[in-house]
């Protein structure tokens, strides 16, 4: 079920696809359901990950312009933007992180992390869940090739596969 606000824009997505398939009487974009199947796809994952980098984009914005005031009470000044990337099942999302500093109290602070749930990660919980689940049922190479075909542009080596599926283990061993 999709949240009302997304509602309007799925019926539009669909209003237009029906009307493009309508156009297409002779089946020559859309050839078959494989080639329908692909390119809905292709629109939902381009979409997506457009909608996350706006996400990141105006939180990072919003995070600078309502930054804390450090303990000396004065508002700390923005220093500098690192630019890191946080990989997705959705494709990559460049995020700008600023970083604020106080020249009198020597607080400092990344205001955008709070805002973003999460501290400086490469790999998202959705991604990082899915190479796991992945690995723990093949051999990592295995898992990064099943992952690649199964949520294309997510490109993950062996290593992070195996790292991932280490990290995981570790949790739950203390959780058992």
């Amino acid at each position: 079920m999709l949240p009302p606000e997304f509602q309007s824009i799925a019926d539009e997505f669909r209003a237009r696809f029906r009307a493009l398939v309508i156009a297409d009487a002779d089946g020559e974009q859309l050839p078959d359901l494989l080639a329908a199947e692909e390119r809905v796809v292709l629109l939902v994952r381009e979409a997506g990950r457009g909608m996350l980098q706006d996400f990141v984009d105006v939180r990072a914005e919003q995070a600078l312009a309502r930054r804390d005031r450090c303990a000396c009470g004065r508002r700390m000044e923005a220093q500098r933007r690192s630019v890191w990337e946080r990989k997705t099942l959705l494709g990559a999302v460049s995020i700008r992180d600023p970083y604020t500093y106080c020249r009198v109290c020597g607080t400092s602070s990344r205001p955008l992390h709070a805002w973003l749930g999460t501290d400086r990660e490469t790999w998202s919980l959705l991604a990082a869940e899915a190479a796991v689940d992945l690995a723990t049922d093949e051999s990592c190479a295995k898992a990064v090739d099943k992952l690649a075909r199964h949520h294309p542009g997510v490109e993950m080596g062996r290593t992070t596969a195996l790292r991932l599926l280490h990290h995981h283990g570790a949790h739950a061993r203390a959780f058992i």
